[in-house]
């Protein structure tokens, strides 16, 4: 119920195009807090919202004694082109590598955490592949193909039917977005600590794909830990921010 709610909300929220949206205006801020923490954790945020949640769970990753790096992306990043989606990917991945880089060479922090819920975890996968030096990975609710969670998730059928007027289909938009897909960097997990939670119930990012990328990283990752949910898509992400 809460994430047909949600789902209806953000729909008619961004229901208008940015026309002169461009893979530049991918990130729209950024924030350091705490910075001289002792290690670092970065934010991947989930699509169209979770602003609230997150900002909880910043402040609480701070307390911790984390220097935090937020993000807050445009909310055409996903949308029915599939060139300017691969362009706003590849600008989000680029930006928060240079960053990183830099970061870890300012401040030598002896971990680097990545957390990504829903669409966040296709930036954090892209990041752990041009950024080998993280430490661990939380992954909440990731599916495994950005395209074939498009094509049948909830949330998303708007666009699905944007591909299917230009005559894109499911497989051709799978080909198309291969280096998207998450599971396409399950070797950068290797020799890592990696945490994910799954929700059962999820028709957003159907539970199908979320347990394909579990298995994928899973012949990776030096250490998993999997938590199921029954809360849902969006309930899942907030419990995870509140409480994980």
């Amino acid at each position: 119920m809460i994430d047909r709610l949600m789902g209806y909300y953000a729909g008619y929220k961004f229901k208008d195009v940015d026309s002169s949206y461009q893979p530049s205006m991918a990130i729209q801020s950024s924030q350091l807090s705490n910075e001289k923490g002792g290690f670092l954790t970065v934010l991947f945020p989930p699509w169209r919202g979770g602003d609230g949640a997150y900002n909880v769970l910043a402040k609480r990753l701070a307390k911790r004694g984390s220097a935090v790096l937020s993000y807050k992306f445009h909310h055409d990043i996903l949308e029915p082109d599939v060139e300017r989606t691969i362009g706003s990917f590849t600008y989000i991945q680029s930006t928060v590598v240079n960053e990183l880089k830099r970061l870890a060479e300012a401040h030598h922090y002896k971990d680097v955490y990545l957390i990504g819920s829903s669409l966040g975890n296709v930036s954090l996968a892209l990041v752990a592949k041009a950024f080998p030096d993280f430490t661990s990975a939380t992954m909440v609710v990731a599916g495994s193909n950005l395209a074939r969670c498009v094509w049948e998730g909830d949330r998303t059928q708007s666009i699905r039917q944007g591909f299917e007027a230009q005559g894109i289909d499911e497989a051709t938009l799978a080909r198309a977005w291969q280096a998207l897909a998450p599971m396409s960097a399950g070797s950068s997990f290797a020799g890592k600590d990696v945490h994910m939670i799954v929700s059962t119930t999820d028709k957003i990012i159907p539970a199908t794909y979320q347990q394909e990328m579990v298995e994928t990283v899973a012949t990776f990752a030096e250490r998993m830990d999997v938590k199921a949910s029954k809360l849902g898509h969006i309930a899942s992400v907030a419990n995870y921010c509140l409480r994980g």
